[in-house]
Parts: structure tokens; sequence; C-alpha cells
């Protein structure tokens, strides 16, 4: 699967209590940024200029750049 297709996937992902602290926490892949829409690699291509097919508007664009 591409991963600037635009094509949607689930992903599981696990939560772990921590016995020290008494928090949950979730374990993410690393192709995923906290809180954000878009995947590690799209926001590498457009901050490397080497934008091939982001699918993302240009507002976006333009604030990963700033």
């Amino acid at each position: 699967m591409d991963r600037n297709s635009g094509i949607k996937a689930k992903l599981i992902i696990r939560r772990l209590y921590c016995e020290r602290c008494h928090e949950i926490h979730h374990e993410l892949p690393d192709v995923l940024v906290p809180y954000k829409r878009y995947g590690v690699g799209s926001m590498e291509q457009v901050l490397d200029d080497r934008v091939a097919d982001v699918s993302a508007d240009e507002s976006t664009l333009r604030r990963w750049r700033e």
C-alpha cells in the first residue's frame, strides 16, 4: 500500500498500563506522529522538498514548511 495514496487504514494501538506511574500509555508505530493526520513519510517528503504526491491541502503543506 502506498503511503500517499489517500487510502484509509485501521490500526490497532496497544494500551499499556504503567504500574509505576499508574497511567495508561499508547504504543504507537514509528510511522505515526501523535495527534497528526499524516504519517512521518509524508511530512518528510514535504520538508525535504521531494514532494511526489502528498494528499494534503496547500495550506497544510505551507504550515509544515514554516
